[in-house]
């Protein structure tokens, strides 16, 4: 039986990767996703369907990665051994390019097939042409932090974090000019759509607006210390994750208007899924990732590893992959669908088991069959619905084997500060609601072994308050499920 860490993890799953995971990038074309260990100078490949990984060495110190989908070549910018790993992903066969000094971003051109290297510490872009591995040089200014490409105007945006300015290469001739950013250029972002380019500065604590067509800037407030950019092209909107004051800064693409929400602790990655409308965030202080609701700006959390550092969405599968740099693994989140609640009932003692942990249920069923019979679909649940964002423990009772879930934060801390030598806690097995407004999710005791019954069905609850009241007790709403 697999055990729920104590610690949350909702309906969200953990791969271990290499050392110090500070980067990851997905080739939905592949349902690859690609992960920077920047400690131990690899990166782990996560077959997104079927969960295996399998590790690629890379040069020392990994920073950044990028991926062209269309050539199905992966990027890897290496800071201690000043080059690119150019990983096959078809075959994992890599090979490698010579960059600059401290090569710390990188960005690929599909449309022109070329890669583009910002070396924070030589002041310029390595340009490599991916058909051929043959590289150039454009000079930057001083520490090159970040570089975006906009691939309908052949332009590449490059933040230059030492000389408080953006150069911009003409994709074409590289050639390149300069316009003036605020302090500490630190991420930037690119709406293909509008031409328009955002620009965090971490030190002035505002947002640098490029117009794409005239290179005219101009500026928004954000937060303190924000620290990543993403843009949402399908709606306009531009979410700025600001380190200082844990929170998000929503930006309106047409209008230059503002909104603020919380975040999580010091919020370190941004990334959108488009097609759902919905907003992630890698808190580092708070270990979670905060879910922001697009339409509504309403937002939820789900937890994470240690130290969230980056993340990545495949829009495709729908799923978020999140790159925890101090616990060495990638936490998986499913996306805001509505997830599958599986029931199982033991053979031996005629206890019962749910689970929402797609691996929990296929190991029983692969290989506790002769204990645990599945008996299906028992609920769903929205896990986009923020009133769906309540832990439900579960234990398991050590002399009998069976379970108990509670959703009470005061039966838990009960039952772990009085009850312990006969309750285990094995941690949330997935979130719900406690407020009565959604679907209730009824609990049972029975009054001959102790074991407990769960239904969110109310014929089967009226059944057995109907016929089966001499052997199971109804206890009333244990939990509830919001639509």
């Amino acid at each position: 039986m697999a055990v729920l860490g104590c610690a949350s993890h909702g309906y969200a799953a953990s791969i271990t990767v290499g050392v110090g995971p500070a980067a990851l990038a997905i080739n939905p074309v592949t349902n690859k996703v690609y992960v920077v260990n920047s400690s131990s100078g690899s990166v782990t490949v996560i077959d997104g369907a079927s969960g295996t990984v399998s590790t690629v060495a890379v040069g020392t110190n990994p920073t950044a990665i990028a991926i062209n989908p269309v050539t199905d070549k992966i990027y890897v910018a290496n800071g201690g051994t000043n080059d690119v790993t150019v990983i096959d992903g078809a075959t994992n066969a890599a090979s490698s390019v010579a960059a600059g000094d401290r090569p710390w971003a990188v960005a690929v051109d599909s449309v022109t097939d070329k890669v583009y290297v910002a070396n924070h510490s030589s002041n310029d872009v390595t340009v490599i042409d991916g058909a051929t591995n043959t590289a150039g040089t454009v000079a930057a200014g001083e520490g090159p932090m970040t570089v975006a490409v906009n691939p309908v105007t052949d332009k590449v945006y490059v933040a230059n974090w030492g000389s408080n300015d953006v150069t911009i290469i003409d994709g074409t001739t590289d050639t390149a000019s300069t316009v003036t950013a605020g302090v500490g250029p630190w991420a930037a972002a690119v709406n293909p759509v509008t031409g328009k380019v955002y620009v965090a500065n971490w030190g002035s604590n505002n947002v640098t607006i490029i117009d794409g067509a005239t290179d005219t800037t101009s500026t928004v407030t954000a937060g303190v210390g924000p620290w990543a950019v993403a843009v949402n092209q399908a709606t306009n909107k531009i979410y700025v994750a600001n380190s200082g004051t844990d929170d998000m800064t929503i930006i309106d693409g047409a209008a230059n208007t503002l909104r603020t929400i919380p975040s999580g602790y010091s919020p370190r990655g941004v990334a959108i899924n488009s097609i759902t409308d919905k907003i992630y965030v890698a808190n580092s202080g708070t270990n979670d990732v905060t879910i922001i609701d697009g339409a509504t700006n309403t937002a939820s959390a789900v937890a994470a590893g240690s130290e969230p550092w980056a993340l990545a969405v495949d829009s495709i599968t729908d799923k978020i992959y999140v790159a925890n740099i101090s616990s060495d693994d990638v936490t998986v989140i499913e996306g805001p669908t509505h997830g599958p609640v599986y029931r199982f009932r033991s053979l031996k003692n005629g206890s019962y088991l749910w689970s929402a942990d797609e691996n929990e249920k296929a190991t029983i069923i692969s290989t506790l069959s002769k204990s645990w019979r599945y008996e299906g679909v028992a609920y769903t649940i929205d896990t986009a619905n923020p009133l769906n964002s309540s832990a439900l423990w579960r234990f398991v009772n050590l002399k009998g084997g069976y379970y108990l879930y509670s959703a009470d934060p005061a039966e838990k801390a009960d039952i772990v500060a009085n009850l312990s030598k006969s309750w285990l806690c094995e941690g949330p097995a997935y979130n719900v609601s406690i407020d009565s407004s959604g679907a209730p999710v009824w609990r049972f005791r029975n009054l001959k072994n102790g074991t407990y019954l769960y239904s969110a069905d109310v014929n089967e609850k009226d059944t057995i308050v109907n016929t089966l009241s001499k052997t199971w007790q109804l206890e009333g709403p244990a939990f509830y499920i919001a639509p």
